[in-house]
């Protein structure tokens, strides 16, 4: 145990001492060992993936977490300043969330093709509440999205809930609600669609909205 400490020690020391010479050629340089410099406010990316691993005890879904969590929190760094995340760390880190998103939408398009809406163009309209949803909480999947589009008539918005199960980092099912109204005429004409009749029912606007109508 001493040794593999040892061991540890030296390799973080050595890439937190070498930091200032990165990308230099040998002769090109001087020693860059600034009193703030060694109080340890930057190590590189190979420490902070290496204590993501140590404290992940060999986990596999652990040391995803950790990732996420060094990228978006700064956690596992120096002083709490994110350095060094290359390109191809990034995208791994990023790559289960995205897959995540990726088969949320798939399952959207598929519930708009049922109700005929193959025609209208869906985007995801809080993008940035999943974000940053994402953001702060690292180690959760993405939850609700809400996905809005409209034609000459009617303005649609489906708001999907994926649920997930036990340790799978995917979506198992994705429930989703689809929502109609006409743009001239949203109180009397709001619908939401049945998928198991296939076809449109009218609702409530003022009930959708938590309003109760004076009679």
């Amino acid at each position: 145990m001493k040794r593999i400490k040892t061991g540890l020690t030296g390799f973080i020391l050595g890439d937190w001492l070498g930091m200032p010479y990165r990308g230099k050629g040998k002769g090109t340089f001087k020693p860059m060992w600034t009193k703030s410099y060694l109080r340890g406010d930057k190590c590189s990316g190979n420490t902070s993936m290496l204590l993501c691993a140590l404290d992940s005890r060999c986990n596999l879904e652990l040391y995803q977490q950790n990732l996420r969590d060094w990228y978006f929190n700064r956690k596992y760094t120096g002083e709490n300043i994110e350095f060094d995340i290359d390109q191809v760390t990034q995208k791994a880190i990023m790559k289960t969330c995205e897959a995540a998103i990726n088969i949320i939408g798939k399952s959207v398009r598929e519930m708009v093709n049922l109700a005929g809406l193959d025609s209208v163009d869906f985007a995801l309209f809080n993008i940035s509440a999943v974000k940053q949803n994402i953001e702060e909480n690292p180690n959760k999947l993405p939850g609700l999205m809400i996905f809005a589009g409209s034609d000459d008539t009617y303005e649609y918005s489906i708001s999907a809930t994926p649920s997930y199960s036990g340790k799978n980092e995917y979506p198992e099912e994705v429930m989703a609600l689809l929502l109609r109204k006409n743009i001239e005429n949203p109180i009397d004409d709001f619908c939401v669609f049945n998928f198991n009749d296939k076809k449109w029912v009218k609702a409530d606007f003022a009930a959708h909205l938590g309003l109760t109508r004076e009679k």
